[in-house]
């Protein structure tokens, strides 16, 4: 049987408020499901789902974008963890270019 998580619990859970879960609902990039009273539910796979958005919020991509990325073909797992991961690494790469200008703009002021 599968799990179901309330609003609260799930947001708890995940550190997204309850506000922008209502508002990932409006938009259509992560939609619960509901009960006869309109009561929003969550599963397994909305956590799945949750940690792609988190994870392409963090490298800088729009809502829209997320949205086409999500939706555009049906990840499976590993394939979803390969592309975050590769896109994960190539914003560490940046980052790390970054520090080095900096180090040199450090020691050229000194």
């Amino acid at each position: 049987m599968t799990e179901h998580y309330s609003i609260g619990e799930f947001a708890k859970r995940t550190g997204v408020s309850v506000r922008t879960l209502h508002y990932y609902d409006e938009l259509g990039l992560l939609t619960p499901q509901r009960t006869e009273s309109g009561r929003r539910f969550y599963d397994y796979s909305h956590f799945i789902t949750m940690q792609k958005v988190v994870t392409l919020k963090f490298l800088g991509f729009s809502l829209e974008q997320m949205k086409g990325l999500l939706f555009q073909n049906q990840w499976n797992m590993k394939e979803s963890l390969q592309f975050q991961k590769k896109l994960m690494e190539e914003k560490l790469y940046q980052i790390k270019r970054v520090l080095t200008t900096l180090e040199h703009a450090i020691h050229l002021a000194d």
